[in-house]
């Protein structure tokens, strides 16, 4: 029988328990939970050394097992009529991060987009730093964002109507829509607006993308007007210390991208989004707010100005609420204009590119990036696919075919329904487009300037681009050539027309006074005759009564959610029956699918708390729950 061995004691030392400090010793926190709950506050007591923590301070608390973080939103003397209370772990920052209006909001959308305030608290700031703290405090001692003088102001001010300077100057609450004229460059524009608003109060300038910042940088930076830079490119630091500078300033003019729209604001100052139908103001990330819905939120408290060429339909649908009020420049209707509804017909593209070299830049704008984007068989016309479903593509001149999906390359390729071996190029990408110009006006120089490849600058001599939207090189163009038009315009995705309009009128303000520019399109068509009038608001207003019609945005709230193809059924029958359409996308190999629910707008939160109750039940079940995309940019 083995020996058994005497039992020996253990033991361990117990860390004190934290001392409560005496003066409002208890703080209401709104906790980091990795799930969606119906309550996220909870109450703590401040040890001792957190005597200077205040609302808005990030903490560190014990929730559960584990820790996690924390945000103060009240601090208070009076001890909670409940249990036990345990001391906040840590405190992370020595000053406020969120004001109260941002707190406010944020647990204000998370109520909209069905997810937790902490979702949209970490959109609202950069990652936190310790070292970009730092360098705020240095910063706020030494310096400030100043807003430009009252000389400057007037000056660059010329360029604005005086109707529209003088009420940019008035203490006013704005809800703007202005649409700016054509022919003229966007960024002095909105840079004069910006100078002449920020003699009222803080303005924040929200852009689409980083060229859109360093274009309004430069015009600002011409007129003599100080100004800071909050984006996604500078450091961890440099973009902490940056976030604070913005959102406690109480003046000066400040440049953003989407998530600018989330700084806070006092009545006095004014949020800018530029270009609301660009697609980089859509989050594609859970939750997929987009910066239009954020400022629409906020436009009750603040004052909100909405500028671009084309209006989305939901501005449009603001102004004739009349929510918002209209501004429109005086439009200059271009002279030289001509459409062909004969894609096949290159005299006349090529008549007008040749003209064009000779006096200065050409633009020729096509649709998609990469070399060869659709390929048929010869002989039967067969889409050319891959044994996986992908379609065959081909990335640069001189390389073998590939699938678009798998990747896998087709050194010799047949086809699956006639055993043709010979392809035909159906869809041709900026640079195969760049290579056919190139030996069709040889002596020129011709460049492709596609997203992965932006080309920002020319030179002096002529040069032939050929760009897809948005990465056109800022530059005067003495013609401007629109291939694939009406294809272009005639695409289903949700948000096309709005994208394609806002492109065209964009490029109008490329050409030079006297330049001339093309479209592959019928000169019958709406659009057309809108381009011709200048008339983008019209234009809008049109498609915004056809979405009426058939109940899309802005007139319903569209979600895309994801879970259980079986679950999915169950719940499009309870909308259903609520008198809400619901429609299932296909299901998966893996037993998901995508559910597609039109929302009401005047029904929006009975059944945004609907999904919230029933995300909360599956939590509470250890089930997966719901995936929502509201809002999407495109339906897929």
């Amino acid at each position: 029988m083995a020996k058994v061995k005497p039992l020996t004691l253990k033991s361990e030392k117990s860390s004190p328990r934290p001392v409560m400090i005496e003066d409002r010793p208890y703080v209401d926190v709104l906790v980091n939970l990795p799930y969606l709950s119906s309550e996220e506050i909870y109450t703590y007591f401040l040890p001792q050394g957190c005597e200077g923590s205040d609302v808005g301070h990030l903490v560190a608390v014990s929730f559960g097992s584990h820790q996690t973080d924390g945000l103060i939103v009240r601090r208070y003397s009076d001890r909670p009529d409940h249990g036990s209370i345990k001391p906040i772990s840590l405190l992370i920052s020595e000053m406020r991060i969120f004001s109260d209006q941002q707190i406010a909001l944020a647990r204000e959308l998370a109520m909209r987009y069905v997810t937790s305030t902490w979702s949209f608290l970490s959109a609202f700031s950069p990652a936190y730093s310790k070292l970009g703290l730092t360098k705020f405090s240095r910063f706020s001692q030494s310096e400030t964002v100043a807003g430009p003088s009252e000389e400057d102001i007037a000056l660059f001010g010329l360029i604005l109507p005086d109707a529209l300077n003088r009420r940019l100057r008035s203490k006013h609450h704005l809800r703007d829509l202005l649409i700016l004229p054509t022919l003229q460059p966007s960024y002095s524009i909105i840079a004069a607006i910006a100078m002449s608003r920020s003699s009222v109060g803080k303005v924040v300038v929200a852009l689409p993308d980083i060229k859109d910042l360093e274009a309004l940088s430069v015009a600002l930076s011409e007129a003599g007007a100080s100004f800071s830079v909050l984006s996604s490119h500078q450091t961890k630091s440099e973009r902490f210390a940056k976030y604070l500078s913005a959102n406690f300033s109480q003046s000066g003019i400040f440049l953003t991208l989407r998530s600018g729209v989330f700084l806070h604001l006092e009545q006095s100052d004014t949020l800018m989004i530029i270009n609301d139908v660009e697609r980089h103001n859509y989050e594609v990330h859970s939750p997929t707010w987009n910066s239009r819905d954020v400022a629409l939120t906020r436009s009750a408290d603040s004052s909100i100005i909405f500028i671009s060429r084309s209006p989305s339909v939901e501005m449009v649908r603001q102004v004739e609420l009349g929510w918002f009020t209209q501004f429109d420049f005086t439009q200059s209707s271009i002279k030289r204009m001509k459409f062909s509804a004969n894609e096949g017909e290159n005299s006349a593209s090529h008549r007008i590119i040749s003209e064009g070299l000779k006096r200065g830049h050409v633009l020729v704008s096509v649709g998609r990036a990469g070399y060869i984007n659709g390929i048929v068989c010869r002989k039967c016309r067969n889409i050319a696919e891959c044994e996986c479903g992908g379609r065959l593509v081909i990335p640069q001149a001189g390389k073998a075919p590939h699938c678009a999906l798998c990747l896998k390359d087709f050194l010799s390729w047949s086809c699956a329904w006639c055993s043709s071996e010979e392809m035909y190029a159906i869809s041709r990408g900026a640079e195969r487009t760049a290579a056919e110009f190139g030996r069709a006006f040889p002596g020129y120089t011709v460049i492709s300037s596609s997203a992965d490849q932006q080309i920002r600058e020319l030179g002096t001599s002529p040069t032939l681009v050929v760009a897809t939207p948005g990465s056109e090189p800022i530059a005067h163009y003495s013609a401007i050539v629109v291939l694939d038009a009406e294809r272009a315009y005639g695409q289903i995705e949700l948000r096309s027309q709005e994208e394609v309009r806002a492109h065209w009128f964009t490029l109008l303000t490329l050409l030079e006074n006297d330049g001339e520019i093309f479209f592959a399109m019928p000169s019958s068509l709406e659009v057309s005759q809108g381009l011709m009038r200048s008339n983008a608001y019209d234009l809008a207003l049109r498609e915004m009564h056809e979405r009426n019609r058939v109940n899309l945005p802005p007139f319903t709230r569209l979600l895309s959610l994801g879970g259980s193809f079986s679950e999915l059924t169950l719940l499009r029958d309870l909308l259903e029956e609520r008198g809400v359409s619901a429609y299932g996308l296909q299901a998966g190999r893996d037993g998901k699918g995508r559910l597609l629910v039109k929302i009401p707008v005047e029904r929006n939160q009975e059944i945004v708390e609907l999904f919230a109750a029933l995300t909360r039940i599956k939590i509470a079940k250890k089930e997966e729950a719901f995936s929502y995309r509201f809002d999407p940019y495109t339906i897929d």
